[in-house]
């Protein structure tokens, strides 16, 4: 699967306090899906989790490619800004031929 990291948008925002800057970031096909974060791979990382949830919902393969597109182009990109981003570091699906990793979030447990 060809991925294009040029699809990724980040651009400076700001939080709706107003009062943050933040980073945001989205994919060109799919605005709507956004994230922000304190930095660039935050924020894309983030984008990641967003775009697979957003493929939960989708039920028809027609309508899911594009969004495991989209997710390779974002894992793409987050590899061109941090490549030593660990495996599992990143949301992923369960669909087939999905380019992402597995679920591995860095706050399991608090002690």
């Amino acid at each position: 699967m060809m991925t294009d990291t040029n699809c990724v948008v980040v651009e400076p925002g700001i939080c709706a306090c107003h009062s943050v800057h933040t980073i945001r970031a989205h994919h060109h096909d799919y605005p709507e899906i956004w994230a922000q974060g304190e930095t660039s791979i935050e924020a894309v990382g983030q984008l990641a989790n967003q775009l697979v949830r957003a493929l939960d919902s989708v039920s028809s393969p027609v309508l899911r490619d594009p969004l495991v597109q989209a997710l390779a182009d974002v894992r793409a990109y987050l590899t061109s800004l941090e490549p030593g981003v660990p495996e599992g570091s990143v949301a992923a699906c369960d669909y087939p031929n999905c380019p992402a990793e597995r679920i591995s979030p860095s706050h399991d447990s608090v002690t």
